[in-house]
């Protein structure tokens, strides 16, 4: 092929086979025709012609091959190292990116993008090669994945960028399970692609990544019930018997094997079911939640994540016994499998079983009159159940419990905070009140103590058909009291009317948890629509519909609030010179009885009266 070469040189008097083909594989074809002309004046035309198309079309063919060989050719590898479990931090994935031709890359911008299965959670993509432009320390979902740059790659150079990722409690795509001795895994596949760089083909590479499954129970409510448990109760009276329900979620990837729910009182003597067995632990010691710690793996005598009193701080579990405890009231059977998903409730009875206790030491049921701190704890390593993802979110409070004459009475701070940011704190004492004003619309209101004095307060509108035209219309709705820190998931009102155009009915609603939470509104037995309500975000929905009953709910233990918000006229149009605001009934406080002071049907013309009623 050298022949040839050298034959194009002689013939045009330069190396077209370079200056025309190389730069990109492109014919510059007016450098041909120059050179055409110009040999016109050494010899015959005809000759020059044969002689070029001849040489020209021979040196495309046999060089052709050799000529794309000389391009860049971008290549990339992901590799990581061990398996991956469930709510792991920090784990990393090795990209490597070599340019795998005989040619540098051309200057052009190389990119390389990772599409980050679900899953795994992206903290940080960087490499330690400065020709690298990368998004470093990643803290939010929206950053792409994507590191560039336009320094030359050499042929047979690599660069490395390091991705580090996080791993969900419930990781791993569902059907490809598998299991290794009595290990669970579920797999995904992480993908990241190169191109750019003047390589012809983009190239990208997988990498099957295993997850160890692992359980991870939630407590994601509770209720305060009668001894049978039957309905849901206000303050329990003085040794009455109740019952603490837990709501226990396992949200991670694998079954939880057995495990326990425990409840713990603050500066309540602890006559647990484990608190008597080493020289330390003083049947009826006052104990605290805050005293307690979580065990770590590699302990002497206990798995990882138990429960153990250690007020002083100063046992080192790896290398002394350790009693883990199951709190102050507890089941004494465990709570057999809950599968990945699944919920369960667990009452659990504020009582001590007599025997063993002595009943006039131990009073076997309910609590003396006072003020409580109640914790809830759900575990299943400690008792040979499987240890869980996350070890650092088997607990839920703490939760106030008032026994016997309701709230405390004396001096406090009130706390009003709307849409999740607080308006202003209030200090205030017994036989006083007040009024606040607020220039702003939004959603949920929370109005609390910050010592768990008993407190009352209700949301007072006024209403004119115009701005400065007088108030025609007021409306008082009562704030929905939260007995014990408990909030419904379901609410229900009478009545809907959406189809009279004298009437505005808007359903209006609240998320008052700490997470996402849809929302569901049915009339009658007709489905309205579901919304994502993110923590302290507020919305409300208007709905072509007249029927009954409105009910306004989301997920077993989800914390919501609703109500029905209503704007009345004299005719079809018009501005609206009325108004009410009705809190829909806790769906665990439907009663069969219900009543209401007066009714007044005496002057229809003056008081439209009426009683709705509904059976959910």
């Amino acid at each position: 092929m050298n022949n040839w070469h050298n034959e194009i040189v002689r013939l045009f008097g330069v190396d077209l086979l370079y200056n025309i083909i190389v730069p990109g594989i492109v014919l510059d074809e007016l450098n041909v025709i120059k050179r055409i002309v110009k040999m016109k004046t050494r010899t015959r035309f005809s000759l020059w012609i044969i002689r070029i198309i001849g040489a020209f079309i021979l040196t495309i063919g046999m060089y052709s091959p050799a000529l794309a060989a000389n391009d860049p050719a971008l290549t990339i590898a992901m590799t990581h190292g061990s398996d991956f479990s469930q709510a792991e931090e920090n784990r990393t994935y090795t990209i490597t990116v070599t340019n795998s031709g005989s040619w540098p890359t051309n200057g052009s911008l190389i990119t390389v993008t990772d599409s980050l299965p679900a899953g795994l959670v992206a903290r940080d993509m960087s490499s330690a090669d400065p020709a690298w432009t990368c998004p470093g320390a990643i803290l939010s979902p929206a950053t792409p994945l994507t590191c560039t740059r336009t320094v030359v790659l050499a042929a047979g150079e690599n660069s490395v960028i390091t991705l580090t990722v996080d791993v969900d409690v419930d990781a791993g795509d569902v059907g490809t399970e598998s299991t290794v001795g009595d290990i669970l895994y579920r797999t995904v596949t992480n993908s990241v692609t190169v191109n750019g760089g003047g390589s012809l083909d983009p190239d990208t590479a997988l990498d099957l990544t295993r997850i160890v499954q692992k359980p991870d129970l939630l407590i994601t409510g509770y209720e305060i019930r009668s001894a049978d448990s039957s309905v849901v109760i206000g303050n329990p009276q003085s040794y009455e018997k109740f019952n603490v329900r837990m709501t226990i979620r396992n949200r991670g990837g694998a079954p939880t094997g057995s495990f326990y729910p425990g409840v713990f009182l603050d500066g309540k003597p602890n006559y647990g079911p484990d608190h008597d067995d080493l020289p330390s632990l003083i049947f009826g010691e006052v104990t605290d939640f805050a005293d307690y710690r979580i065990s770590p793996a590699g302990s002497l005598n206990f798995s990882e994540g138990c429960l153990y009193y250690d007020p002083a701080g100063t046992i080192n579990p790896l290398t002394e016994t350790i009693l883990p405890e199951r709190g102050n009231y507890t089941l004494v059977a465990y709570i057999p499998d809950l599968q990945p998903g699944a919920e369960v409730d667990v009452d659990v009875p504020i009582e001590y079983p007599n025997p063993p206790y002595d009943a006039a030491a131990y009073p076997p049921s309910g609590l003396g009159t006072g003020s409580y701190n109640i914790y809830l704890y759900a575990d299943p390593n400690c008792n040979a159940g499987t240890e869980e993802s996350f070890e650092d979110n088997n607990s839920l409070g703490p939760i106030p419990l008032n026994i016997g004459g309701g709230y405390p009475s004396g001096p406090t701070t009130i706390d009003v905070t709307i849409a999740g940011t607080s308006q202003g704190t209030y200090p205030m004492v017994p036989d006083t009140s007040m009024i606040a004003k607020y220039s702003l619309d939004g959603g949920p209101v929370v109005i609390s103590s910050n010592n768990g004095v008993g407190i009352i307060a209700s949301l007072n509108q006024w209403r004119g058909p115009v701005p400065y035209g007088g108030w025609t219309g007021v409306a008082q709705s009562m704030a929905l009291p939260i007995p014990m820190g408990q909030i419904s998931n379901k609410y229900v009102i009478p009545l809907y009317n959406g189809t009279d155009p004298t009437l505005y009915d808007a359903v209006l609603m609240a998320n008052v948890d700490t997470v996402p939470r849809t929302i569901t509104v049915t009339i009658g037995n007709t489905v309205m629509g579901s919304y994502l309500l993110g923590p302290s975000d507020s919305r409300f929905e208007l709905y072509n519909v007249k029927d009954g009953p409105l009910v306004v709910s989301s997920v077993t233990g989800a914390k919501i609030v609703a109500s029905l918000y209503e704007l009345k006229r004299s005719g079809n149009i018009g501005e609206w010179n009325g108004q009410s605001e009705m809190m829909g009934v806790p769906w665990s406080q439907i009663s069969d009885r219900y009543l209401i002071p007066i009714y007044f049907g005496m002057y229809p013309l003056y008081l439209d009266a009426s009683l709705y009623i509904a059976v959910p």
